[in-house]
């Protein structure tokens, strides 16, 4: 095992894939992939790498370079807990000058501080999995490999809220079917009585599969309560994120207390202190929370031993080369959420020579030390928009633009 485990080197792609076609969602349309790729390496030469989510991108990418990167330079990543409450403590504790305004209103944007966090804490999980020369999932405690998943997906054709797109949302959920998944899941958030057709009509070509619903926090409460009725009668196994941005903990537990549909939530939670109101008040059936926005695996597992000592289930917002690890070792009321379909997801697609096995509707975790992932340097270069190197020297952090020679250990 190896001891000291000190971080030498910081380095941070903003990456950003243009899809070949634009998918819709209830309020908005999804047409770029990106994330913010890290890389951590230590002095005895092993690599780590984390993943972030959320926009703008670029502010995350500045927050690591200019506010984290002074806390972990030189120190251990065996320190991971005690390295992101130092971290966590930036979102409100600073000593930076503003040179505008009051510097406690909007300086730096919290959710782009967690998500920053993120991607640093996942990488020394990974360093840490990695120097122990076991998966990250053993490091976890346990030595289940498989976890389960759905096939996420079923968008809208257009912008058009009286368009349905029947013919085409019953060739993707076939795909998955054929792929061997017995559960998917299908965007809804626009007119109820017009999701309730769509819905019914998936429910009509394949009558066994388990079928979710995706919301995106399109709805007011009027209108979420009228769509789980609908949905009650089609068999759907969850309802996600049914209610608008405003809404609060309280809400949604009231709709729960009326809806015959089980209610899914949670991605969109920056840290577990937020989680704690959905689990207690909310009626969530799942807690959907991601490691890659919200704090990283760190603050991931002390917001799932919350909810599962509350009876409520894990269903993590994507990435599967990571979330799936967390899950294996969280029981049996799990799923993780995939996008097999490369058009949708070409960075689970293409980014990885390496990483978990998507297989009949189960998510096969590799052998390999860590997460198991390497990123391919090809796909990294093609689609990084910009780059930061941060090291230290006489305990100044010394930044340069551009990465170093990425080389995949």
């Amino acid at each position: 095992m190896t001891e000291r485990l000190a971080i030498e080197e910081i380095e941070v792609h903003v990456l950003q894939v243009p899809l070949q076609k634009t998918f819709w969602m209830s309020t908005e349309a999804y047409t770029t992939a990106g994330q913010v790729f890290v890389t951590l390496r230590t002095a005895e030469g092993l690599v780590g790498y984390g993943q972030a989510h959320g926009n703008p991108l670029d502010e995350i990418a500045k927050v690591i370079r200019e506010d984290l990167s002074p806390i972990l330079l030189g120190s251990s990543a065996w320190d991971v807990r005690a390295l992101w409450q130092r971290m966590f403590e930036t979102t409100f504790r600073r000593t930076k000058a503003v040179t505008t305004g009051q510097p406690h209103f909007g300086n730096r944007g919290r959710y782009q501080m967690m998500a920053a966090i993120a991607a640093v804490d996942i990488a020394m999980w990974d360093l840490r999995a990695k120097a122990a020369d076991v998966p990250l999932h053993r490091l976890l405690g346990t030595d289940r490999n498989t976890v389960p998943a759905y096939a996420s997906g079923g968008y809208y054709p257009s912008a058009d809220r009286d368009e349905l797109g029947i013919d085409g949302l019953i060739n993707e959920i076939g795909s998955y079917v054929e792929a061997g998944f017995d559960t998917a899941k299908m965007k809804v958030g626009r007119v109820p009585a017009n999701d309730v057709k769509r819905v019914a009509a998936v429910r009509d070509t394949f009558p066994d599969i388990r079928l979710l619903v995706d919301a995106n926090g399109a709805w007011t409460f009027t209108e979420a309560a009228l769509a789980a009725r609908g949905f009650s009668e089609l068999g759907v196994a969850w309802l996600e994120e049914p209610l608008a941005w405003f809404a609060n903990a309280a809400d949604l537990g009231r709709l729960a207390e009326i809806s015959p549909v089980p209610l899914a939530g949670g991605e969109q939670e920056p840290h577990k202190w937020s989680c704690v109101p959905l689990v207690e008040q909310g009626g969530l059936r799942y807690l959907q929370l991601d490691c890659t926005r919200a704090g990283g695996i760190t603050e991931w597992l002390e917001a799932a031993a919350f909810a599962t000592q509350k009876d409520v289930g894990l269903a993590p917002h994507h990435d599967p080369q990571i979330h799936a690890h967390l899950l294996a070792a969280c029981g049996d009321d799990v799923i993780q959420e995939t996008f097999p379909n490369p058009v949708r997801d070409p960075l689970w697609d293409e980014f990885f020579l390496s990483k978990p096995t998507l297989r009949d509707g189960v998510v096969h975790l590799p052998a390999a030390p860590g997460l198991g992932f390497e990123p391919d340097p090809a796909m990294l270069r093609r689609w990084s928009v910009a780059s930061w190197t941060c090291s230290s020297d006489a305990g100044e952090v010394q930044v340069r633009e551009g990465a170093s020679q990425f080389a995949v250990q």
